[in-house]
């Protein structure tokens, strides 16, 4: 018979993948998701715009954790996601932080609910058939920010190619169970995002129209098991 596969992992992990019945912890999220510098760098042919559709000739694409580290809080969020949407996240993060230090799904599972019972949900790709309702976090939410030559951010910055680097990113979790929840500034909605899975190098690729957070989550059921 068939078992989850269970990683131990200290109480003040942050990072966590999680099924229904079991968890799979990983590293903590200020470790755990980067960008890798060699997809870090902007320049005038990566098609990056700041809002209104001027070219950023040079810059950085950042992700930046909206988590302290040592207290698990939610903190900053750079992007201008209004009052309403960082409560949301904090609520997200502070069910995440639950999940892993009482291997209990149930919040994060309420706070996903009322997200797509509030009609806060729209699929990348409309023939995605992704149950948000039932999925478990990978990581905590992220922010991603543009950064242009002189350090300043790029407030609404457009048509962003990302590459995040995630250490507890498995070939246990199947890549079509993978997906990016990115909140869209522009549409006030979460936008269920494929990304491109590379297991070799712990990588998602993904396209944003216009940055913001992000959260990586998994299907459960798309966890494969062990002897």
């Amino acid at each position: 018979m068939k078992n989850r596969v269970i990683k131990a992992m200290t109480a003040g992990v942050l990072a966590v993948m999680l099924s229904v019945a079991t968890v799979c912890a990983g590293p903590s999220i200020t470790a755990g998701v980067t960008v890798p510098e060699e997809y870090s760098r902007i320049t005038e042919e990566s098609g990056v715009t700041d809002a209104q559709g001027n070219p950023v000739k040079e810059g950085t694409i950042e992700v930046i954790p909206t988590t302290d580290k040592e207290t698990g809080e939610t903190t900053t969020i750079i992007t201008d996601v209004g009052e309403e949407v960082k409560t949301q996240i904090e609520a997200i993060n502070d069910a995440i932080k639950e999940a892993a230090e009482k291997n209990d799904m149930t919040s994060f599972t309420k706070e996903m609910e009322k997200i797509v019972d509030e009609e806060q949900i729209v699929y990348k790709d409309k023939d995605d058939t992704f149950d948000v309702k039932t999925c478990a976090p990978l990581v905590k939410v992220n922010d991603v920010v543009v950064r242009d030559a002189d350090g300043n951010v790029v407030e609404g910055a457009k048509n962003v190619d990302v590459k995040i680097e995630v250490p507890n990113l498995t070939k246990a979790i199947k890549a079509e169970g993978i997906r990016i929840m990115h909140y869209n500034i522009e549409l006030g909605k979460w936008v269920v995002i494929r990304p491109e899975v590379d297991y070799d190098n712990k990588t998602l690729s993904f396209h944003l129209d216009v940055v913001g957070p992000i959260m990586v989550v998994y299907d459960p059921e798309m966890v494969e098991t062990a002897e």
